[in-house]
């Protein structure tokens, strides 16, 4: 039903061993939300549901204030995040027993979060629009881990690459950095990279702006044959 949602809705579902957990923003009041998510309340029978009519400020804040502890200090986990582009229908059965296995099976805490956009505003504008060229797909799924050994690591990357390679689209989320991506440049920015590598000449000509996988000021990757992964 996720492709079926309102287009002002936007639900995040966060998976961890012992709860699953669902938040959403809704862009209306708190009634016009009810209505909306009535069907998907019925067949999730949650143990609680809450309501918070808030704006856009307030609840980046409050978000924040979950990165320190109670004496507002920065918390210092160190993590690593990997993102996956689901298209539709979704993962299949395969691909949901591949990924609750390594879930179960690895040693270091970790939680996957779906951001469920299918259905959204943000699949109408077409790929080559903006810069961001992630369209056309159902929902995200990132995996969150706290690192505790090397080993963990590694199992996280023999992981990713075999559930990407086999379940998921070819893209990944350019916000969600991570060092060890491989062909990043296509898989952040698809098609678009090779124009964004045109701006980045333009304006910043000299690389004053730059790290380990910003947009280069030259290149001699092409994205363009890589589509008939993503539609």
């Amino acid at each position: 039903m996720g492709s079926n949602f309102h287009q002002n809705l936007t639900f995040t579902i966060d998976f961890v061993t012992s709860q699953t957990t669902v938040r959403g923003i809704y862009l209306g009041s708190a009634s016009e939300l009810q209505f909306c998510i009535q069907e998907f309340i019925k067949l999730s029978r949650p143990k609680s549901v809450s309501y918070i009519e808030n704006d856009f400020y307030n609840l980046i804040i409050n978000n924040k204030k979950e990165n320190y502890n109670s004496k507002g200090n920065k918390t210092s986990k160190v993590f690593k995040l990997k993102s996956f582009f689901i298209n539709l229908p979704g993962l299949s059965y395969e691909g949901i027993k591949y990924w609750m296995r390594f879930v179960k099976s690895f040693k270091c805490p970790i939680t996957t979060s779906m951001v469920l956009l299918g259905g959204g505003r943000v699949n109408e504008i077409r790929r080559n629009e903006t810069a961001f060229v992630h369209r056309g797909f159902l929902y995200h799924l990132e995996l969150i881990v706290t690192l505790q050994s090397e080993i963990c690591i590694q199992e996280l990357e023999n992981f990713s690459k075999t559930f990407q390679q086999n379940y998921t689209n070819f893209e990944s989320y350019q916000n969600l950095v991570d060092r060890n991506l491989d062909n990043w440049q296509c898989r952040y920015y698809g098609k678009n990279f090779e124009k964004l590598v045109e701006i980045k000449q333009k304006y910043d000509p000299y690389n004053l702006f730059h790290w380990n996988q910003s947009i280069p000021t030259n290149t001699n990757i092409s994205c363009n044959d890589i589509d008939y992964i993503l539609d």
